[in-house]
């Protein structure tokens, strides 16, 4: 009789931890889905963050070598100006010669 109430008992216990281990079972899955999402999900995050540190990096460069070479720039505009100028005085020039030889040919044709 005791072998049977034993039995019965690991019979009614093994029946009442169904619904624990079932329990158990679904907590494990669940935490294995949220693990691998939280590591793609991780992973995902290194990837943006490497493909950020590389833009950092171009922009750093790309101000560098403005910096580098905005004098440059500067020196190679101001000379643009200069060209500029220098041609406008040298039409200006010519403009007075012109006006001058204009000036003589009427005082020419006016005193004759």
């Amino acid at each position: 009789m005791d072998n049977e109430l034993k039995t019965m008992l690991q019979s009614v216990i093994e029946e009442a931890l169904k619904p624990v281990r079932e329990d158990i079972r679904n907590v494990k899955q669940e935490l294995q889905d949220t693990r691998s999402e939280m590591k793609t999900r991780f992973d995902n995050l290194d990837s943006e963050l490497y493909l950020v540190k590389q833009d950092v990096a171009a922009i750093k460069a790309s101000v560098a070598r403005i910096e580098e070479n905005e004098p440059a720039d500067v020196i190679g505009t101001l000379r643009q100006i200069n060209a500029k100028l220098d041609s406008q005085r040298d039409l200006v020039g010519k403009v007075d010669e012109l006006e001058t030889d204009i000036k003589l040919i009427k005082k020419a044709i006016t005193n004759q």
